[in-house]
């Protein structure tokens, strides 16, 4: 039988200093395996110094709640796998992963739109909505807006460029805002790049936050917004 005296096992002593870098240090050696925050080991410390004492101090005051768990599978010596649970600690999509996600969907949004247009909408929503289920609940809302304005600007880049001709453009303008402007014609035949078009106030003002989504474009918020 185990001589452990489990009466002197306090919460105080499992989340004190030097219990907490033993626990560390075993992370690091095992080369632990990142949760579903996607934050690698080699980050930890970083937001440890970062964040002192945040987890250890919920713990103790009674607001810590545990974070969904990444189940991966460990091969073992006979050939099969057993199943692995590796917890969440950190409520906030790491940083890594949040440049990754931009990263795609630039890709995604390319302005040659290859496939056509109705294959990059379905490509973009195929991935926005996996990749806000995944982490659900951890994306920052201030990240959040971010994102939706960078996705929001490289959908109004693509549709320029692929309106192509003046008149085609005038005639997206003339059906989108219902009536014609002075200005309408001089951005129409407008030689400036896409993607400073893109944000220009005639081209923002006819593909407004709400008109692409109603087209079928996704982003961050129309999904979250359906959890």
């Amino acid at each position: 039988m185990s001589n452990i005296n489990f009466e002197s096992i306090t919460l105080e002593r499992i989340v004190a200093k030097g219990n907490l870098n033993k626990a560390y240090k075993k992370v690091i050696n095992n080369r632990g395996s990142a949760g579903v925050d996607g934050m690698e080991t080699c980050d930890l410390l970083g937001y440890i110094k970062e964040h002192p004492y945040e987890i250890s101090s919920s713990i103790l005051n009674g607001t810590y709640r545990p974070k969904p768990i990444k189940r991966v599978y460990i091969p073992k010596d006979n050939g099969e796998q057993r199943p692995l649970g590796i917890q969440k600690f950190f409520a906030i999509v790491h940083e890594k992963k949040r440049a990754k996600f931009l990263k795609n969907i630039k890709l995604i949004l390319d302005r040659r739109a290859p496939g056509g247009i109705a294959k990059v909408k379905e490509d973009l929503k195929v991935f926005v909505r996996g990749w806000c289920n995944y982490f659900k609940g951890a994306i920052p809302v201030k990240w959040t807006k971010t994102a939706d304005a960078l996705i929001r600007r490289r959908i109004r880049q693509l549709l320029w460029k692929q309106w192509k001709k003046p008149e085609n453009r005038y005639n997206e303008f003339v059906k989108r805002l219902g009536r014609y402007t002075p200005s309408m014609e001089e951005y129409a035949y407008s030689s400036n790049r896409y993607w400073r078009m893109s944000n220009t106030p005639a081209i923002n003002k006819a593909l407004g936050n709400y008109n692409p989504e109603e087209e079928g474009w996704y982003c961050i918020e129309m999904v979250e917004g359906q959890f």
